[in-house]
């Protein structure tokens, strides 16, 4: 990404101009690491807020609600699992 430095004027003075320009994209890191970063944590916010809504779900003991998650998440659990032993 790069961001003009306005000179005031359009004529050959904003082809000079393009000399001045500043690119951000190296702020970011490594290819974007920023990116990289925001997405995890939305990752991560949203596994908390889950975890947050089977928290909820243990007063009502429904059976039905434990097999589905178990067969839609089955993948998934087993990742954590692997990931925390």
């Amino acid at each position: 990404m790069r961001l003009d430095v306005p000179n005031g004027n359009d004529s050959e003075e904003s082809n000079e101009s393009d000399d001045k320009l500043i690119d951000t994209a190296l702020e970011m890191g490594w290819g974007g690491r920023e990116t990289f970063r925001e997405t995890m944590r939305t990752h991560i916010d949203t596994i908390k807020d889950f975890c947050d809504g089977l928290e909820y779900q243990v007063q009502f003991e429904d059976q039905c609600f434990l097999d589905t998650l178990e067969r839609e998440g089955g993948h998934f659990l087993r990742l954590m699992q692997n990931c925390l032993s």
